[in-house]
This record gives structure tokens, sequence and C-alpha cells, in this order.
């Protein structure tokens, strides 16, 4: 191991990619993170979000149906 994290799962996500990473719109995403449902870091003018929160956000969330 060369000390870089592997760029195929990166652990800092985009917006875009942690959306898609969820399932859900980029909007759907900014919207929960504005409510105060998700935590994310916003950086200059983007948005980082942790994998690991995003996936225990979405197994503790509950279902929309």
């Amino acid at each position: 191991m060369d000390g870089r994290s592997d760029r195929r799962d990166p652990e800092v996500l985009t917006l875009t990619e942690a959306a898609l990473l969820v399932g859900v719109s980029d909007e759907r995403l900014k919207a929960e993170v504005d409510a105060g449902r998700l935590a994310g870091r916003r950086m200059g003018r983007t948005w980082r979000f942790s994998r690991r929160a995003l996936l225990d956000w979405l197994e503790l969330r509950p279902s929309d149906a």
C-alpha cells in the first residue's frame, strides 16, 4: 500500500456522488442537510459528505412508504 485511499470507494464524497450513493437527487440530499437530518460540510462552493455517515443515515432513515 502506498497510503493513498482507494479511488473507487472514496471516504469523502461530493454532493452528486453522495446523492448517487443513497439513490436520491442532489436537491433532495441538500434538503436533508438544510433540515439538519444529515451532516455535510461546505468547502467553498462545494459540499463534502462522509461515506460512512451517509450509509448510517440511509440505514436509520424511516421509509418514505
